[in-house]
């Protein structure tokens, strides 16, 4: 039973081994000559081995003629403790510890060098103690073999590690671009999952001299990597808005994570907490039916995210069958997490850019109703303008009608030159009313037709509208500048964009009961511009940076400090403008806001 060498490239991962479960932890001396009767063939996965210790026990027969071995357990720092022993017979020859708690680690793969004749057997003794489920992995190698698979795991690693640090870096700069909170989160899992992954396969050991002493302490990432994934699934599959008790579990289990994250670190150690109980519990009983669940109730973006999991979740779920013993360790168990972490990370990359793709879908879609809302606002503004422009010409009509009537009740014929004084009267009244009525409906019904105007006739035409409201709160109204500029566009929208802006100034005039309030236009051109500055004295705003006065939404405790009735009214207005690649500056000044419109003369092409 055992190994035999019988060539000189030796690459040997499959043999018997012999071993015994100590509930003693006795020493070589004292474990060394009791029976191994325990017997199994590659039987790398032994379950929980909770205080007690493992021995393996196997012979090593050289027949060919090999000058030196490679032992090698992969693995090593996913023990507490791992010691080999080597005998000549009775003779002791070499011994090699590692594991977590070892001092003498140095590597994730522990390995000792054995020097080897032809003819002789070798007894290997390997002692394990762990706390976590026992992988045993002990390969043979001469040293061309034992190289090209360190080799070939640099090569995995780097892979892994290169596309993780990728994809969070990557992720890093969209979040600082677009303020989404999902790339943070995603960034904050892809880093501490690499740290994790990595401890586990034992790299920081092995390729940045990684001090044993406090490489238990990398095992803690595992916590806030799937608190940032779970914080990560609420955003991506949007939990609160379409699966609302889903996203109390969500918040429920980030909170225990963080408590059990707290009592490991303060009151056991980590390499003493049996974490991958935890993962099969949170991969295995919810996620995966979560995902399901979601896919079967339509959620935007959970066939994806079932794409981009079921890979890595498999995987998670084969190694639990692994850590209790029912499979065997192999070369996929090491590597496959690491493969379909790579995998995931590219599927979530491709998740996120679908998420914000549909986001801005509904932006575009949240865009179009506030236009909506905003010209039935405008449309309300205007009622209420025209309703005062009537007012008093009804007023007037209905006094020449009454003084009339009083006369004919009173017996008293009129003349031919006074009725015909009442008509026109009447007829002045009911001309004025209609002129109103034309502007009114000139302004609102939609018409984007370009053509060349002059600027000073559109803000006319709001004043024939508003003039009188304005007149009655006592707002000073002043037009400056060069009366015969004209643009090319469609005057209802630059008649729009001036009513707003004036709007929110007689609003904030009342607002803070502004004494004396004023607004001035001014209208000038360049060679390549048309400028409109529209200043008043409202006090300004307390909002920084001003250019947040143009957001779609302002918060409600932002509104008083705002020259706006709603949050929408500044954000069409550059909308609008931005139609025509136009802009619009706010500067703030002692007396309040100036808005500078710039129109430029010639329409840019966009390539």
């Amino acid at each position: 039973m055992g190994v035999t060498i019988d060539a000189n490239n030796v690459k040997i991962t499959n043999f018997d081994l012999s071993f015994l479960v100590d509930d003693k932890n006795r020493d070589i001396d004292s474990i060394k000559n009791e029976p191994f009767a325990q017997k199994t063939t590659s039987k790398k996965s032994f379950g929980f081995i909770l205080d007690k210790t493992l021995w393996l026990k196997t012979d090593i027969t050289i027949n060919a003629d090999v000058k030196e071995l490679f032992i090698q357990q992969a693995d090593a720092v996913n023990v507490m403790e791992a010691v080999f022993y080597i005998f000549d017979g009775d003779k002791f020859l070499a011994k090699k510890e590692g594991g977590i708690k070892s001092a003498d680690a140095s590597s994730s793969d522990m390995r000792i060098r054995v020097p080897t004749e032809k003819g002789k057997t070798y007894t290997l003794y390997a002692q394990y103690k762990s706390q976590a489920p026992m992988l045993v992995d002990i390969n043979v190698f001469d040293e061309r073999h034992y190289h090209n698979y360190v080799k070939t795991q640099t090569l995995l690693f780097g892979l892994f590690l290169g596309v993780g640090l990728a994809m969070l870096f990557y992720n890093l700069f969209l979040y600082y671009s677009l303020r989404y909170s999902q790339y943070l989160f995603y960034v904050s899992y892809m880093f501490f999952v690499i740290i994790f992954k990595a401890t586990q396969s034992g790299m920081p050991m092995e390729y940045f001299d990684f001090s044993s002493k406090y490489y238990g302490y990398l095992y803690y990432s595992f916590f806030p990597a799937m608190i940032s994934y779970l914080l990560f699934m609420k955003k991506v599959l949007r939990a609160k808005e379409f699966l609302p008790f889903i996203d109390k579990i969500f918040d429920g289990m980030s909170v225990a994570l963080g408590a059990l994250f707290f009592y490991v670190v303060f009151f056991v150690k980590i390499y003493d907490f049996v974490y991958p109980i935890y993962i099969v519990i949170f991969s295995g009983v919810f996620m995966l039916p979560l995902y399901i669940y979601a896919y079967y109730k339509k959620v935007p973006g959970s066939a994806y995210v079932l794409l981009a999991n079921i890979p890595f979740l498999l995987i998670v779920a084969r190694s639990e069958f692994l850590f209790f013993g029912w499979i065997d360790y192999d070369y996929f168990s090491r590597f496959g997490h690491m493969g379909a972490l790579v995998y995931e990370s590219l599927a979530f990359s491709l998740l996120v850019s679908y998420y914000i793709k549909e986001l801005n879908k509904e932006n575009e879609l949240q865009r179009s109703v506030l236009f909506q809302k905003e010209k039935q606002s405008a449309l309300g503004e205007l009622l209420v303008y025209i309703t005062h422009q009537w007012r008093a010409p009804l007023a007037r009509l209905s006094s020449i009608i009454t003084l009339n009537e009083a006369r004919l009740k009173k017996g008293r014929q009129l003349s031919n030159d006074e009725w015909m004084r009442s008509l026109n009267k009447s007829k002045e009244v009911i001309d004025f009313m209609t002129d109103t009525t034309d502007n009114f409906i000139n302004f609102y019904v939609p018409d984007r037709k370009k053509r060349h105007f002059k600027i000073k006739e559109a803000i006319d035409t709001i004043w024939q509208i508003v003039g009188k409201e304005f007149e009655q709160e006592k707002i000073s109204f002043y037009i400056n500048g060069d009366s015969n500029i004209t643009w090319h566009g469609a005057s209802n929208d630059i008649s729009q964009v001036i009513l707003s802006l004036i709007t929110n100034s007689k609003q904030i005039f009342a607002q803070r009961k502004i004494k004396n309030p004023r607004i001035n236009i001014l209208i000038n051109e360049d060679d390549k511009n048309i400028n409109i500055i529209i200043s008043d004295n409202g006090g300004g705003t307390a909002i920084k940076p001003l250019d947040k006065l143009f957001d779609a939404y302002i918060k409600s405790d932002e509104l008083s400090k705002v020259n706006a009735s709603t949050g929408i009214g500044l954000y069409l207005v550059k909308n609008i403008l931005n139609s025509y690649n136009a802009e619009i500056q706010v500067k703030q000044t002692k007396a309040g806001l100036d808005f500078t419109i710039t129109l430029p003369k010639k329409e840019k092409i966009h390539v």
